[in-house]
């Protein structure tokens, strides 16, 4: 076996340590061991245990003791366990009715001194002789098992008895694998493995193992001639141990079938997921319904690939458990160690069957653990079982705490400890009271992971024994030319069969020969050829000549020219200049601002954004350099921002395959292949859209400008971040590229920052140098982002979590079930028609699987996965999402970006993989058939290349055509609309757009012209909701809805009541827009009319309100919707009556007036604004004390003089700001100030980026840096 044995560790241990363990391995020693391991468990046994569980144990010993066995099973009484144990438990209650703690934890004890007992003898027969002869096996193992925490855990402080079927369980091993051969030891062993599944069905997972022993040792390995004889006891050997279990409930009135009906029914008590079990259901959810069975009122099924998750977990165990099973059979019959060989695969089945199983609780781990002590002499098997040890312990530490500390807090049983050790206990589980929290989630996700390794490890353990060393000189050996040895099953001399014999008293293959095992069965030897063989067929792309000789070398740039031509007709039509319906509204509204406050003398790193959503420090809050930037250009190229926007906009969509292409040859990958990604870079389509896909973009589709900057960073800052960590320098360009994904579009930037583990760790060398460098590239990154990071982070509470949101797919995404049904239907790459992007993306796959050894095949599989499973979102991962740092405010749907842009890398390296096949059939059809007519042998080696480019190009064109067709007929269609929608800005525009210039020339108050979830969307000027039409316009609106997501008005504006004139009052929504026939349901007046539209005015106080502050609301950036509902929905606005907001925790405000009052609190006399420049101001007249307030959200960058004195900003119901006032005559002054510490944010990145470019040079810098100081050092005497 390749597993490291104890021996390297023994190599390791200084001479006293390794005298002091042997003076243990003699009886007073051992004996030492176990008294003190007893009075560990003495000390713990009477103070601590599990209520629930010790209190049926004292229960029903009470109750066997008065009714006796044979009636204590009643249809009105609860008892779940089996006959097994009872009999223990009626031998307790003759001692004693009511056992103790104590009492109750005496089997418990026995039953761990006896597991440690078998284990340590077990292990120290398994061992190699070499082994024993340096460590004494036993008391190591004794010290390892007995003072295990899990161990403890689970019999001393919690008190159940795993460990006493569990030592039957390992007595069944002892006696099945070691020792003598005879029927008597098997049927001994046997009859132990019989009781410990009377006690505790779950030993049953070992089934398979034991009846694979003695299959083979009575029919398998039993000569033709005596299989009857051999059949037969193994029959008897069935029979007595089957007869011994099913007659075990006979005494209490349970038949055969009568005991496996109360199986049945004790299975059902808990017909849920994971029973506070840390295994792959608890990443569904802990206690869900996992099959038709009742449980507690739900009515949702889970389910897995439609298949209820009870039906999946069995089925999954069963072919996993017949997997193993055979695995471990062609691993023995080609000359691994049957002993070990099978505790190991006793260990992966019980594994596999805890974490894959419903109705799992959390202590049926305990069988693992315990089959894993035979295996601590080696490396792997010890980390598995220090490993899941651990997880088990936390495991049990949750519900312990839970159920005890619930019990202790009723009062009615007494002291019960719950051991809920705070702040730990929430930091490792989170809320007690809640079912499914992300920690629970995450350890359960763990469990899984040690799984999969602990199997993986399992296999790598059957198929690549090591080689002995007697072999490996022959191989090695001048002149020998085999590969491998011969297969025969080696012999060892006689000496060492009969010392064997001895120590395990069979003549199979056992522990003490360590070097008699063989190397690759014959099966998996003919795999691995095969898998070498199409290797060999179908190289990694990345493998060709620097420079290909001939026309071949302009072949890849070509393929790029191709891809950005295609792009750049095809979107010609994009340039024209029109209204637009889309998210390119908003952008556009930004790119305006920025620009004025450019002319303004101002760079647009924040300010006040006055016209969506009662206004917002918008700026800060997002992505905004590509605003900025766009808005420079324009300046400095003398063109208006639509026209620069229109034309940056058609730049980076048509020539983003550049990006694309250099973005996989900085990952390592050649020309041909980041070519042939470029190329089917442009055509890229999915019924879900948001992605890297022409309808993410134009006029047509979603208008997401700063995901645009993002998809043409993405691929950049890839490979610049993986050429960092593998090569250790370029450590600036890497993280200035991550710093500006960052900065034009925060999903793609976080992105791209969890990608950095999959960049950098996914290595088989220098593992922690490339540790070290994946913290400083990221650290590096984030503080040179640190100027859009930092005001984001300091904000956060007032930036709106909209509940609107909440439970959709922008906030969820879709689920793994959709998500893999559009991947496998072609529908993430290819939208509706022929899926060949997605075929070629799963060659890509394919080739890169086969190619695992290399990092750049294992980290773009990498960037796929992780992409795929963050894509599955919320509906998916559940509570376990919220490990993700600020995963409250993400939109999980976009991380299709990230399926896509990998996605295209596959779909290269698959587009090239299949071009090497036609090259390769072409040459070889020409060779057969084509060379001989050859005129010259020039002419032998051009035509076959000639002919392979020939075929490849057909091919290609042919394979490509439904995506080039489908692309280019979107992309045409787009010019129709535009065209149209021209025409309409010429003939319905200019009446709209007048209407909407006398509302701005006035100023005094917002336009309505309705919202996205009313009738605005049906108002239009063409295609183009008027409701655009305001933000197209620069007017101060409402009803654009969901634009500045971040403002804390939002929901509020979202849920306005057209109806309610004094939510008019409290938005200053003073004008409304609409078709002539809709007439507003409040008091109006009518002030002009053009072609089908009027504008109607509303009575406001304008943007000032002179207000009593009566009552108070809490608040946050989540419920503030809900919480000032009631407040919206009266008529406190129109009365001048606003309640306070205790926002976040704040302590409530008191109310300005203490008694009643019909009298105004006073008047705004005059008001003006410079709306742009975050400038607001009035002169009021107070009549009490009362609350200015302006009616613009809240945001902590609000300053306000009074009579030119600063004064504090309060934030007053719905969501805006006010200043508390005096009585008498007032001159107020709102102004906006920006975030002010960016030049120190801008020279903290400078300063990373400075220290990034000097870090690979440090030991230069320094010998420098000392040769300066010599240099100045004052020289004696001056």
């Amino acid at each position: 076996m390749t597993a490291e044995p104890l021996s390297s560790t023994a190599r390791q241990t200084s001479p006293g340590l390794a005298r002091w363990w042997r003076r243990l391995d003699h009886p007073l020693g051992l004996t030492g061991i176990i008294v003190i391991a007893v009075v560990v468990r003495l000390l713990l046994a009477p103070h601590f245990g599990f209520y629930g569980d010790l209190r049926y144990f004292r229960e029903w010993a009470g109750r066997l003791q008065e009714r006796g066995l044979r009636h204590f099973y009643a249809p009105d009484y609860f008892a779940d366990y089996p006959p097994g144990y009872l009999y223990v438990l009626a031998f307790l209650g003759k001692i004693q009715q009511s056992p103790g703690y104590q009492l109750l934890k005496l089997p418990i004890l026995i039953g761990d001194l006896a597991l440690a007992w078998c284990t340590a003898l077990l292990a120290a027969r398994l061992a190699p002789e070499s082994v024993r002869r340096r460590l004494p096996i036993r008391p190591i193992v004794l010290v390892a098992v007995l003072f295990n925490p899990a161990v403890l855990g689970v019999g001393a402080v919690w008190g159940q008895v795993d460990s006493v079927p569990s030592s039957m369980v390992m007595g069944t091993l002892l006696l099945l694998l070691t020792g003598r051969r005879s029927v008597a030891r098997d049927l001994s062993g046997m009859v132990l493995f019989a009781v410990a599944l009377a006690i505790k069905p779950q030993a049953g997972f070992l089934a398979p193992v034991l009846a694979y022993i003695l299959i083979r040792r009575y029919v398998v390995d039993t000569p033709a001639a005596q299989r009857l004889v051999g059949a037969a006891r193994l029959a008897l050997i069935t029979v007595v141990s089957g007869s011994i279990w099913a007659f075990s409930g006979v005494p209490f009135g349970l038949s055969p079938s009568g005991l496996v009906n109360f199986l049945r029914s004790s299975a059902k008590t808990y017909p849920v997921t994971s029973a506070n079990a840390f295994n792959f259901w608890g990443l569904f959810g802990f206690f869900k319904r996992d099959s038709d069975n009742y449980w507690n009122g739900q009515f949702e099924v889970v389910k897995v690939f439609g298949i209820k998750a009870n039906t999946f977990g069995t089925i999954i165990v069963g072919l996993g458990a017949i997997a193993l099973v055979w695995a471990a059979h062609r691993a023995i019959t080609h000359g691994c160690n049957q002993a070990r060989t099978l505790i190991a695969t006793a260990v992966a089945t019980n594994l596999l069957a805890y974490t894959m199983l419903t109705r799992m609780h959390e202590r049926y781990m305990f069988p693992v653990i315990a089959c894993l002590g035979p295996l601590l002499m080696w490396r792997w098997f010890r980390a598995a079982y220090w490993t899941l040890s651990i997880l088990f312990v936390l495991n049990l530490w949750y519900p312990f705490a839970l159920y005890n500390g619930q019990w202790d807090a009723s009062g009615r049983v007494g002291r019960v400890y719950g051991l809920t050790i705070q702040p730990w206990f929430r930091w490792f589980f989170g809320n007690i009271d809640a079912v499914d929290t992300g920690q629970k989630k995450l350890w359960s996700f763990l469990v899984v992971v040690v799984t999969v390794a602990f199997v993986g490890v399992y296999y790598r353990w059957l198929l690549r024994p090591q080689l002995p060393r007697v072999w490996a000189r022959q191989m090695l050996a001048p002149g020998r030319s085999d590969s491998v040895p011969d297969r025969g099953r080696p012999v060892p001399p006689a000496p060492e069969r009969a010392a064997a014999r001895d120590a395990t008293g069979n003549n199979e293959q056992t522990a003490s020969e360590p070097d008699t095992e063989l190397p690759p069965a014959p099966l998996a030897r003919t795999a691995i050829a095969a898998l070498h063989r199409v290797r060999t067929a179908i190289p990694l792309p990345g493998a060709e000549k620097p420079a290909p000789s001939g026309w071949l070398r302009h072949g890849p740039r070509s393929l790029v020219a191709l891809a950005c031509t295609f792009g750049l007709l095809a979107l010609r039509g994009e340039l024209r200049s029109a209204r637009t319906l889309n998210d390119s509204t908003f952008h556009l509204q930004m790119i305006r601002w920025a620009s004025g406050q450019l002319e303004r003398g101002r760079l647009p790193l924040d300010g006040w954004f006055p016209d969506l959503t009662l206004g917002s420090s918008f700026f800060h809050h997002y992505q905004s350099l590509p605003y900025t930037v766009t808005a420079i250009l324009g300046r400095i190229l003398h063109m208006s921002v639509s026209s620069m926007y229109l034309w940056i906009l058609y730049l980076l969509v048509s020539l983003w395959p550049i990006s694309v292409y250099w973005g996989g040859r900085l990952m390592g990958w050649g020309r041909w292949a980041a070519s042939a990604a470029a190329l089917v870079s442009p055509l890229i389509v999915s019924i879900p859209s948001y992605g890297y896909e022409h309808g993410s973009y134009t006029f047509q589709g979603w208008g997401v400008y700063t995901q645009l900057w993002g998809m043409w960073l993405l691929p950049l800052t890839w490979g610049l971040m993986s050429r960092a960590i593998r090569l250790g320098r370029g450590y600036p360009l890497a993280a200035l590229a991550l710093a500006l994904t960052i900065a034009t579009h925060l999903m793609t930037g976080y992105l791209a920052v969890l990608c950095l583990p999959v960049l950098g760790l996914l290595t088989n060398k220098q593992f922690g140098a490339r540790v070290r460098r994946t913290a400083l590239l990221g650290a590096g990154g984030l503080l040179t982002a640190a100027w859009v990071l930092v005001p984001l982070l300091t904000d956060k509470k007032y930036s709106a979590q909209s509940t609107f949101y909440k439970g959709t797919l922008y906030n969820d995404s879709y689920g793994a079930k959709v998500i893999l049904g559009w991947l496998f239907r072609g529908a993430l790459y290819d939208g509706r028609h022929l899926p060949v992007i997605t075929i070629l993306a799963a060659v890509g796959f394919v080739v890169c699987a086969l190619h695992l050894g290399q990092e750049r095949a294992r980290i773009v599989l990498g960037l796929w996965t992780l992409s795929l499973l963050l894509y599955f979102g919320r509906v998916t991962w559940k509570s376990m999402i919220n490990v993700l740092p600020g995963s409250e405010d993400l939109q999980m749907h976009r991380f299709i970006i990230g399926v896509q842009m990998a996605g295209i890398l596959l779909a290269g390296i698959g587009t090239v993989a299949l071009a090497r096949l036609v090259v390769q059939g072409a040459t070889a059809v020409w060779d057969r058939y084509g060379s001989a007519g050859s005129p010259t042998p020039a002419a032998k080696n051009s035509i076959p290349s000639l002919v392979s480019a020939t075929a490849v190009v057909v091919l290609g064109a042919i394979a490509l055509s439904p995506s080039w067709r489908n692309t280019w007929d979107y992309d045409r269609g787009g010019w129709a609309f535009i065209n149209q929608q021209r025409d309409y800005d010429r003939i319905d525009g200019p009446d709209v757009s007048a209407l909407l210039q006398v509302a701005n020339n006035r100023g005094d108050g917002r336009v309505y012209a309705g919202t996205r979830g009313n009738w605005g969307p049906s108002y239009k000027v063409g295609f183009v909701p008027v409701l655009h039409y305001t933000s197209h316009n620069d007017t101060d609106g409402v009803g654009f809805t969901f634009r500045t997501v971040q403002s804390l008005t939002t929901d509020i504006e979202a849920s306005f009541d057209e109806n309610n004139l004094s939510q008019y009052e409290m938005l200053n929504v003073r004008y409304i827009i609409a078709p002539t026939s809709r007439v507003p349901a409040v008091p109006h007046t009518v002030v002009q009319t053009l072609g089908g539209s009027t504008l109607y005015a509303i009575e406001t106080t304008g943007y000032f309100q002179v207000v009593d502050r009566v009552g108070s609301i809490s608040a946050n950036r989540v419920d503030i919707n809900d919480a000032t509902a009631a407040f919206r929905g009266s008529d406190q606005a129109s009365r001048s009556v606003y309640p306070g907001i205790a926002f976040d925790g704040d302590k409530p405000l008191p109310d300005t007036v203490t008694a009643a009052t019909d009298s105004p609190p006073g008047t705004v006399i005059n008001q003006s604004n410079q709306r742009a420049d975050g400038i607001f101001e009035a002169t009021v007249s107070a009549q009490r004390q009362s609350v200015v307030v302006l009616k613009a959200t809240y945001d902590p960058g609000w300053r306000v003089t009074v009579d030119g004195e600063s004064a504090n900003t309060v934030m007053m119901a719905p969501s805006i700001v006010g200043v508390e006032v005096g009585p008498g005559q007032h001159t107020i002054r709102f102004s906006y100030r920006s975030y002010p510490h960016y030049p120190w944010l801008f020279l903290l990145g400078a300063l990373a980026l400075l220290s990034l470019g000097l870090w690979p040079r440090r030991e230069q810098v320094l010998v420098y840096a000392q040769r300066a100081a010599r240099r100045f050092r004052p020289r004696p005497g001056r």
